[in-house]
C-alpha cells in the first residue's frame, strides 16, 4: 500500500490555518492599502483600518 493510499484511509480531515501562520494577511493588507488612503488625504493608521 502506498503512502497515499495510507493518507487516504486514515485522514478524515484536513485544515489549514492561513491567518498569521503562512500568510501575513494583515500586513499585506495593511503595505497595500496604506499608499492609497496617504494618497488621499486620510492621516490615520492603515492597519486600524485593516482590523476594524
Amino acid at each position: 500500500m502506498s503512502a497515499l493510499d495510507t493518507i487516504r484511509r486514515e485522514v478524515s480531515i484536513c485544515m489549514f490555518d492561513l491567518y498569521g501562520t503562512v500568510v501575513d494577511m494583515q500586513g499585506g493588507v495593511t503595505r497595500a492599502v496604506a499608499p492609497y488612503l496617504k494618497a488621499k488625504g486620510w492621516a490615520g493608521d492603515p492597519s486600524r483600518l485593516v482590523t476594524g
